[in-house]
């Protein structure tokens, strides 16, 4: 199953579905502290796709099934999936914590699929 939803997610190419219009472009150019937080099945994949259109990101920060493991400046905590069980808690639980991290002049981008 685990090969199967990762293929599926895969599949789904979201930065072809995440090209900025120029609203958002320029918009975010003014952003001096941006955090992009991604939680759901297909976080893993916003996130990928959103720092290659905005490279200015601070932080990356999301829960994502355990297939996907991070990479150097991301802070991905494992969940599970399909079923909950203590690893999603926990999860959450270190999303909770990081978002209270954020500081006042911060703009986040929220990823939620």
């Amino acid at each position: 199953m685990q090969v199967a939803l990762q293929a599926i997610y895969e599949s789904l190419q979201l930065g072809k579905l995440l090209r900025p219009p120029a609203q958002w472009s320029r918009d975010l150019k003014d952003c001096k502290n941006l955090w992009l937080v991604g939680l759901g099945k297909a976080a893993y994949h916003h996130v990928k796709a959103l720092a290659k259109i905005y490279p200015d990101i601070q932080k990356k920060i999301a829960v994502v099934p355990t297939f996907y493991p991070s990479e150097n400046d991301e802070i991905f905590f494992q969940g599970a999936h399909p079923e909950l069980n203590d690893l999603s808690f926990k999860a959450g639980r270190e999303l909770m914590r990081w978002l209270g991290k954020i500081p006042g002049d911060t703009s986040m981008i929220f990823c939620l699929s």
